[in-house]
């Protein structure tokens, strides 16, 4: 994935350690550093989750309303590498659902 993400591997890697915390109810605020990626990228991550489906990870709508192939690129691929971090939120917790029982 890494080779076609059309942003940076730094933001690739903030965007993971913002993720990890924010989508497990964690407080990004208990670390500065996270904390200055979390304000860098707030408004994407706010986007995008009004427009997931939370409970099965699937996109509900276009971010932007307009048509599918009008919606800015980098913004689009930065919203399926957050669906990604999603999903793979999802399984896990499923897994640790299963392990309880």
């Amino acid at each position: 994935m890494d080779s076609i993400n059309p942003f940076y591997k730094k933001d690739q890697e903030e965007l993971r350690q913002v993720s990890l915390i924010l989508f497990s109810s964690g407080d990004v605020t208990c670390n500065d550093e996270i904390y200055e990626y979390y304000k860098k990228w707030q408004f994407l991550f706010n986007m995008f989750m009004d427009i997931v489906d939370r409970k099965n990870g699937g996109i509900r709508l276009p971010p932007f309303s307009c048509g599918y192939l009008d919606q800015p690129y980098k913004t689009t691929q930065i919203l399926r590498y957050l669906n990604s971090m999603w999903i793979e939120h999802i399984i896990s917790e499923n897994e640790k659902a299963m392990n309880r029982r």
